[in-house]
């Protein structure tokens, strides 16, 4: 987020019930899928919660191909109230393992912000590693 949106500001953890992570197909020439957001009432998404404003939506908006490879929607997320938020949901469903680096930055994120290890093994096994 530093190089993408200067100046935005890290709130703390939040958590997202009734959804989990998932890896799919993506427009944008990764090599390997990318982290998209599926319902799923057993689990629950861990992650940073941002305070951004329209110069940092902007740029996110483009860095996420909005609205062609991703859509934006507003959710309630615990943080650890309920507040609202914005999450980006890709728009396509094929299921794609990620990039050994495009999981390193989800993992070097999850550790940098102090999502704990146990979650961090979940997102390893989700992207198809041992864990």
């Amino acid at each position: 987020m530093d190089g993408r949106c200067p100046g935005a500001r890290v709130i703390g953890l939040a958590r997202l019930p009734g959804f989990r992570i998932a890896f799919v197909t993506d427009l944008a020439g990764y090599d390997g899928g990318v982290a998209t957001i599926v319902a799923d009432d057993a689990s629950d998404v861990r992650g940073v919660l941002w305070e951004i404003d329209d110069d940092h939506l902007a740029a996110l908006d483009e860095w996420e191909a909005y609205p062609v490879a991703y859509d934006r929607h507003p959710i309630t997320v615990h943080a650890p109230e309920p507040v609202e938020a914005l999450v980006y949901v890709a728009r396509f469903s094929s299921p794609e393992p990620p990039s050994d680096r495009y999981l390193a930055g989800i993992l070097r994120g999850l550790e940098a912000n102090g999502v704990d290890a146990e979650y961090a093994t979940l997102i390893r096994r989700l992207a198809g590693r041992d864990g």
